[in-house]
């Protein structure tokens, strides 16, 4: 289901993000013991990590977008209301990809606007 498959792709974000973190962190320290010991290392490979957890978070919304239409055609309008908290969850953890990748693209930015237009009532999206 996709609540189980959200869990599972924000689980894999959490072990991923520290662990990027930490070695974005001690770069200056390992590129020094690196050339020391003359061992090559790629470090654009850190920044395509961070770029392509962009797609954690295009996964994730399009899988939810796509469950709350499905739902939408068979229940109507009420859709919202029973997948409120995990379309919410989901525009979470997107913004929290959106911060630690510095941006996204423009897709994945539609599809977040697309998620979050779902949750906001017509009424403050006008006002905004």
């Amino acid at each position: 289901n996709v609540k189980d498959e959200l869990a599972q792709v924000v689980e894999k974000f959490d072990v991923l993000r520290p662990q990027v973190d930490a070695r974005v962190r001690a770069k200056d320290e390992v590129r020094r013991r690196l050339a020391a010991e003359k061992v090559p290392f790629d470090w654009a490979l850190l920044d395509k990590i961070v770029v392509s957890s962009v797609g954690l978070a295009k996964y994730a919304m399009s899988m939810m977008l796509l469950a709350y239409d499905d739902l939408s055609a068979q229940i109507g309008p009420s859709a919202v209301t029973r997948m409120e908290a995990i379309l919410e969850r989901t525009l979470r953890f997107a913004f929290r990809i959106h911060q630690f990748a510095g941006g996204f693209d423009q897709h994945t930015t539609e599809l977040f606007s697309k998620l979050n237009g779902i949750l906001s009532p017509p009424e403050i999206a006008a006002g905004q």
